[in-house]
């Protein structure tokens, strides 16, 4: 189990899709302070497994990182912060871009 874990990390890590102008729409499950990128954001999204994190979205101006347990979204083309999901779940945004 563990190492099944670790593989998804490690392979959606390296493969993730990053979409701006995005605004969730449910409550997020965690907030994380003192992010330094996108990348760690994604990583951190990935380790939350109870609630599960299926989104992660990274504010640039304040280092905040914020996990959603899905991936219901609207278009909002005043939000600047990067949303971070896997490459496979890339399609559920992919119609905003």
């Amino acid at each position: 189990m563990h190492v099944l874990l670790i593989t998804y990390i490690a392979v959606c890590v390296l493969d993730f899709s990053v979409f701006t102008d995005i605004a969730m729409i449910n409550p997020p499950v965690s907030t994380v302070f003192k992010v330094v990128s996108d990348i760690v954001c994604a990583t951190i999204c990935l380790r939350q497994t109870e609630p599960e994190c299926m989104t992660a979205q990274f504010d640039q101006a304040t280092h905040i990182c914020t996990l959603f347990n899905g991936y219901k979204h609207t278009k909002d083309s005043s939000n600047a912060n990067k949303t971070a999901v896997c490459k496979w779940d890339a399609h559920f945004f992919a119609n905003n871009n």
